[in-house]
């Protein structure tokens, strides 16, 4: 995530996966053939940039299957990019959406280093619109039947200079619920803490790849270098092929890999 990481010296290795939907023409599967992923892809909905993947094949098939349930989505084949990488808290971070109520179970345990971190204003953008939090001013809600409320202060809307006297008090209750508001607000949180504490953070993430990673979730790159793509799936009329038959379909059309 951030430059300011510390080099804590663990990693994991990993196969991980991107779904995305195959273009007609090919381009997209043709273009992450010969240049690679690059981490700046994809802006995260207010999470920041990066390379978003599964850490399973399953979920990878999974998500294939949201993708084709969203209103008006166009009828599509689809691509899964196989990566074979070593996960470290330098050049990967969690997703923030994905692992909203952990990533804040951190928070809440590291609640003194968040207070003190700063008496300035945090801000992220969700939906087109900012919102503001006040560190020095925010309070904690305990875990409650595996929901936990993070009581914050907020800019009300159309406000454009923060001013303390003006802030509404406000519960965020976060559980299962996995949203943009969530990721970009936790995201927020989580990389100023990396800043200001960068040992605590990275040894959290390290633990989290170890722990979760294999059970399926997402994960993002954030790295410089581009990843290079191993072997692919192609997911036709809901079919998932084999790489070998993958590569047989497009010879089919012309295509050969």
């Amino acid at each position: 995530m951030s430059g300011n990481k510390a080099n804590y010296s663990s990693e994991v290795a990993l196969d991980v996966f991107h779904t995305a939907r195959l273009k007609s023409d090919f381009s997209n599967l043709k273009s992450f053939l010969k240049n690679g992923a690059y981490s700046n892809l994809a802006h995260g909905y207010g999470q920041g940039e990066g390379f978003y993947v599964w850490t399973t094949l399953d979920r990878a098939v999974y998500h294939s299957k949201f993708l084709k349930s969203i209103p008006n989505s166009p009828k599509s084949s689809y691509v899964i990019f196989k990566f074979q990488e070593i996960i470290d808290a330098e050049n990967w971070d969690l997703d923030y959406e994905e692992l909203a109520l952990l990533v804040l179970s951190f928070i809440s345990g590291h609640w003194g280093l968040f207070k003190k971190i700063s008496d300035n204003f945090l801000s992220f953008i969700d939906k087109g619109k900012k919102h503001f939090i006040l560190p020095s001013l925010s309070e904690r809600v305990n875990l409650f039947n595996e929901i936990f409320y993070l009581r914050l202060f907020y800019l009300k809307e159309g406000e454009k200079e923060p001013k303390k006297e003006d802030l509404k008090t406000g519960k965020l209750g976060i559980g299962n619920i996995r949203d943009t508001f969530t990721g970009a607000l936790v995201g927020t949180i989580f990389n100023y803490l990396q800043k200001v504490y960068p040992k605590k953070t990275a040894k959290f993430e390290i633990n989290v790849f170890k722990k979760l990673v294999k059970k399926g979730t997402a994960i993002k790159y954030v790295g410089k270098d581009p990843l290079l793509v191993k072997s692919f799936n192609l997911i036709i009329d809901g079919e998932l092929l084999s790489y070998r038959k993958s590569k047989s379909y497009l010879r089919k059309h012309g295509i050969v890999i």
